[in-house]
């Protein structure tokens, strides 16, 4: 009962966990144009804010705020494609941003050059070489 009562002091800690979900969105780091890049930021920032909604942290109004911090961590081409993307007229939504980042993904993946299936292989073999003659196996 007391190793229960000192894991709910610890982690059942309301604010201490809303703290550290808002570090983790306020800090988040630039992310490469790469595909594991772009869906790694999505994935991270839809984790994040639904652990706030269910500590009860109203996050339904933030889209705005957190597509602008989250433009800034993209590299300047990519920056450009999504203010080209979004229509000037309107507000773009977290889920507009999101489905950006995941169709860039998509086609970054899409047009990589693919690894042939006859291309070396990176591996080392060894070769080994003897001065003695190979002997035929013999059949009984």
């Amino acid at each position: 009962m007391l190793a229960w009562q000192m894991l709910c002091e610890r982690y059942n800690n309301p604010k201490r966990l809303v703290t550290n979900h808002m570090r983790a969105l306020f800090d988040v780091e630039p992310v490469p144009s790469t595909p594991s890049g772009l869906r790694g930021l999505c994935d991270n920032i839809s984790k994040h804010l639904r652990s706030l909604r269910s500590l009860n942290v109203p996050t339904e109004n933030w889209d705005l705020a957190i597509i602008h911090m989250l433009v800034k961590k993209l590299d300047s081409r990519l920056q450009s494609k999504w203010e080209n993307s979004v229509d000037l007229r309107k507000l773009p939504s977290l889920q507009d941003f999101k489905t950006f980042l995941k169709n860039r993904a998509d086609r970054l993946e899409a047009t990589s050059p693919a690894v042939p299936s006859d291309a070396p292989s990176t591996s080392k073999k060894a070769m080994v070489t003897t001065s003695e003659p190979i002997k035929q196996l013999q059949r009984p």
